[in-house]
């Protein structure tokens, strides 16, 4: 009979989470964001894509919140209002965050499943083998860390094929946003590996598996029945933290045309068209910088609440 692991989290977690302001804070936030980005078609009346004649002023401004819009020759309704204004091409400002809050946040949710992937993996397998797999895993992760992370996501942005992805029926599917969540994974993993390697050696050292090893279990239980259900904690905090990290760098490679492309609409690439704007369509800074802001505030809270839920010794 295996011994058996001890308990990796305990039931009270979840008190502990529901008490935690900063958690709550979090997941209210994000929840907020996931819905707005999954009703968005049916929270506005505007089309993401479409440039409005109204939208923009006798001079070429983009209109400014309150404007109301004609829709009846498109089928919709006599007057709407855009609430935040339009953008630099007549097209409804709420309407575009809504619709890039869904490419930002699938993006970020993406490049964070395949950060953690990697450096869990890594950080599993170089803290349970030792040895030489430790040594090569690790001074691998290190040669990653010397390179600066934009420059690093740059260059492999730069080598990926950007032909759209063929979905049936005459569709098409920009593959620039598959690169996006590919590279910052590729990018992001190193942090992730540092951490779950050094869980996995305090794990190694644990009662629990050397009674494992004595009752002739092999690596792959071990590591798998016994240590990663244990790290499982860790990993999942590592998650939340690093959808903060992979959200932030996708604005960040938006904004310098890297990321989603045009007309698809994304929170960096807002800015950085409403950087001519500045002094006079400040809102149109102003609502993708808060939108991202709230995005990676939202999952930064909930890393933070899961932490101390999951691991009360590390909070005092």
């Amino acid at each position: 009979m295996e011994p058996a692991a001890p308990a990796a989290v305990s039931r009270a977690w979840l008190g502990r989470f529901l008490h935690d302001a900063q958690g709550l804070s979090g997941l209210l936030l994000v929840a907020a964001l996931l819905l707005a980005a999954l009703l968005a078609p049916w929270l506005t009346p505007f089309d993401p894509h479409q440039q409005y004649e109204a939208g923009l002023t006798p001079a070429g401004m983009p209109a400014t919140p309150g404007t109301v819009i004609d829709l009846s020759a498109a089928g919709g309704p006599a007057s709407a209002v855009m609430r935040l204004g339009a953008d630099n091409l007549g097209r409804d400002l709420l309407t575009r965050l809504l619709f890039g809050a869904r490419i930002s946040l699938a993006v970020g949710l993406a490049a964070m499943a395949t950060a953690i992937g990697i450096g869990a993996l890594v950080g599993l397998l170089a803290g349970y083998f030792r040895g030489r797999v430790e040594l090569l895993l690790m001074r691998l992760t290190d040669m990653m860390l010397t390179i600066p992370t934009l420059v690093l996501a740059i260059a492999l942005a730069s080598l990926l094929p950007k032909t759209p992805l063929q979905l049936g029926g005459g569709r098409e599917f920009p593959r620039e946003i598959l690169n996006l969540f590919i590279v910052i994974g590729l990018v992001n993993w190193t942090g992730v590996a540092r951490i779950i390697r050094g869980e996995t050696l305090r794990q190694g050292s644990m009662e629990y598996v050397e009674a494992a090893r004595a009752l002739g279990c092999g690596h792959g239980r071990i590591l798998f029945r016994h240590v990663l259900p244990n790290v499982l904690p860790t990993i999942v905090v590592l998650g939340s933290l690093t959808t903060a990290n992979t959200i932030l760098l996708d604005a960040g490679l938006s904004y310098l045309g890297i990321g989603t492309p045009p007309p698809y609409p994304s929170w960096g690439a807002m800015i950085n068209d409403g950087q001519p704007y500045l002094l006079t369509a400040k809102w149109l800074i102003l609502g993708p910088g808060l939108c991202a802001m709230a995005a990676v505030l939202g999952f930064n809270l909930l890393g933070q609440g899961l932490q101390n839920a999951l691991d009360p010794w590390r909070r005092g």
